[in-house]
């Protein structure tokens, strides 16, 4: 996949087939439609791309009903279109200025004009231009580009959806995310120093600081976890809270990778969330926590082994 961060530097003689879209997630209804257009393309002899935009529309615009929490940074999003078999991948970065194109204009100049823009696959409900006006009627007037638009995906009878997914994220039902996503949600953080709570209580474990701000962080409990550390593979728990029966601290990523006993700090690792085990909980004393901390990792251990895809 070829990518290209600057329209202006983007010269082919060759017509394409188009989808664009946030692809928060590169969930299972994105990849249905990416599946639809290199069909498609296919027929009719065309290159495959897609349009994205970075950074979020809603994170410029300032959408006040958005809470700005991204299921993939931009390198993450890349990685998994990567897999995916399409020929280009434009990232257009998006200003308060490009969200003021009339949806004319972008059709004619972008899509058409610097694009060669043969055929459009989109989805349902897509919209795009200033205040989001322009949208498949628009498309159709125009009249230039050939448009096949989508249902909505079901999964189990329910639409597949970003909104969908941080939803079940939020809840902790990080399960429910990995059938919607296909992979398990994933987070990559730099290990930073701690308070040593884990270590006194004989858990060590590595605190996280996440690349980017943005980044949706599952709900607060004790999770089962892959983890990818240096091209190497770990087994864990993760602890996401405010340790409350520390008397509560500050909001703080905990991951304890079994039999592991490195210096990682300032090394990042990538966390994949496959269940959750228990929510947060403030204990009596430490040593009903460690008990607890034992029955944890007693059941992820089986959880981890169980699952066999990673």
């Amino acid at each position: 996949m070829q990518i290209h961060k600057n329209l202006e530097t983007y010269i082919s003689n060759k017509s394409i087939a188009l989808t664009q879209g946030t692809f928060d997630g590169v969930h299972k209804g994105h990849r249905s439609i990416l599946e639809t257009l290199k069909k498609e393309a296919k027929k009719r002899n065309l290159e495959t791309a897609i349009i994205t935009f970075f950074p979020h529309p809603r994170t410029v615009l300032k959408d006040k009903n958005f809470d700005i929490q991204l299921l993939d940074t931009l390198d993450e999003k890349i990685a998994k279109l990567a897999k995916l078999d399409i020929d280009h991948l434009f990232v257009i970065p998006f200003t308060t200025q490009f969200s003021e194109t009339e949806p004319l204009d972008y059709i004619h100049d972008i899509l058409i004009q610097k694009l060669n823009v043969k055929l459009m696959v989109i989805g349902y409900d897509h919209k795009f231009g200033i205040n989001r006006n322009g949208n498949i009627s628009t498309l159709i007037e125009d009249g230039n580009i050939e448009i096949i638009q989508l249902p909505a995906q079901q999964i189990n009878e329910v639409s597949v959806s970003s909104t969908k997914i941080r939803n079940a994220l939020h809840n902790g039902e990080v399960d429910l995310a990995m059938e919607y996503l296909d992979v398990p949600y994933s987070i990559t953080g730099n290990v930073v120093h701690g308070n040593a709570a884990g270590k006194s209580i004989g858990f060590p474990t590595a605190n996280l600081l996440l690349e980017n701000d943005h980044k949706l962080i599952p709900d607060n409990g004790v999770y089962a976890i892959k983890i990818k550390l240096e091209n190497k593979k770990f087994d864990g728990v993760v602890n996401i809270g405010n340790q409350p029966t520390f008397d509560g601290r500050k909001h703080a990523i905990e991951v304890h990778i079994f039999d592991f006993e490195d210096d990682i700090y300032n090394k990042n690792i990538s966390i994949f969330f496959i269940k959750r085990i228990r929510a947060e909980k403030k204990f009596e004393n430490i040593e009903k926590l460690v008990l607890q901390i034992k029955n944890d990792v007693c059941l992820a251990r089986k959880l981890l082994n169980e699952y066999t895809n990673f």
